[in-house]
Protein backbone atom coordinates (compact mmCIF):
# COMPACT_ATOMS: atom_id res chain seq x y z
CA UNK A 1 0.00 0.00 0.00
CA UNK A 2 1.76 3.92 -0.60
CA UNK A 3 2.48 5.08 1.97
CA UNK A 4 -0.20 8.01 1.69
CA UNK A 5 -2.56 5.52 2.18
CA UNK A 6 -1.57 4.36 5.28
CA UNK A 7 -0.89 8.21 6.75
CA UNK A 8 -4.37 8.38 6.05
CA UNK A 9 -5.27 6.23 9.19
CA UNK A 10 -2.51 7.33 11.14
CA UNK A 11 -5.03 7.62 13.97
CA UNK A 12 -5.46 4.42 14.08
CA UNK A 13 -2.91 3.04 17.03
CA UNK A 14 -2.81 -0.65 16.02
CA UNK A 15 -0.47 -1.31 12.79
CA UNK A 16 -2.01 -4.20 11.26
CA UNK A 17 -5.43 -2.80 11.40
CA UNK A 18 -4.21 0.50 10.03
CA UNK A 19 -3.15 -1.91 7.00
CA UNK A 20 -6.06 -3.55 6.26
CA UNK A 21 -7.90 0.00 6.47
CA UNK A 22 -5.35 1.24 4.19
CA UNK A 23 -5.44 -1.61 1.75
CA UNK A 24 -9.56 -1.37 1.95
CA UNK A 25 -9.08 2.22 0.60
CA UNK A 26 -6.78 1.92 -1.81
CA UNK A 27 -9.14 -1.09 -3.49
CA UNK A 28 -12.36 0.99 -3.20
CA UNK A 29 -10.41 3.58 -4.99
CA UNK A 30 -9.13 1.13 -7.40
CA UNK A 31 -12.72 0.29 -8.21
CA UNK A 32 -13.92 3.91 -8.72
CA UNK A 33 -11.52 4.09 -11.32
CA UNK A 34 -12.85 1.08 -13.03
CA UNK A 35 -16.03 2.16 -12.75
CA UNK A 36 -15.21 5.46 -14.09
CA UNK A 37 -13.56 4.25 -17.00
CA UNK A 38 -16.39 2.03 -17.75
CA UNK A 39 -18.97 5.38 -17.64
CA UNK A 40 -16.87 7.13 -20.30
CA UNK A 41 -16.59 5.07 -22.58
CA UNK A 42 -20.39 4.23 -22.38
CA UNK A 43 -19.73 0.43 -21.51
CA UNK A 44 -21.60 0.68 -17.75
CA UNK A 45 -25.01 0.63 -18.78
CA UNK A 46 -24.68 -2.60 -19.86
CA UNK A 47 -22.38 -4.25 -17.46
CA UNK A 48 -23.23 -6.90 -14.58
CA UNK A 49 -20.12 -6.55 -12.44
CA UNK A 50 -19.75 -9.27 -9.62
CA UNK A 51 -17.57 -8.75 -6.58
CA UNK A 52 -17.21 -11.81 -4.59
CA UNK A 53 -15.08 -12.14 -1.36
CA UNK A 54 -12.97 -14.80 0.36
CA UNK A 55 -14.46 -16.94 3.73
CA UNK A 56 -14.03 -14.49 6.09
CA UNK A 57 -11.45 -13.84 8.53
CA UNK A 58 -9.00 -15.98 10.62
CA UNK A 59 -10.12 -17.77 13.68
CA UNK A 60 -7.11 -18.14 15.19
CA UNK A 61 -7.07 -14.03 15.22
CA UNK A 62 -10.54 -14.15 16.90
CA UNK A 63 -12.43 -13.31 13.49
CA UNK A 64 -16.12 -13.10 14.12
CA UNK A 65 -17.65 -14.67 10.81
CA UNK A 66 -21.06 -15.02 11.80
CA UNK A 67 -23.64 -16.12 10.48
CA UNK A 68 -20.93 -18.23 8.69
CA UNK A 69 -19.07 -21.20 10.30
CA UNK A 70 -15.28 -21.81 9.90
CA UNK A 71 -12.51 -19.26 8.66
CA UNK A 72 -9.53 -18.74 6.81
CA UNK A 73 -6.87 -22.20 6.73
CA UNK A 74 -9.82 -24.31 8.04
Amino acid sequence: VPDSYNQSFAFIPDGQRRAYHAMVKLLDDALKEIVHALQAHDFWNDLLMVMSTDNGGPIFAAANNFPLRGGKYR
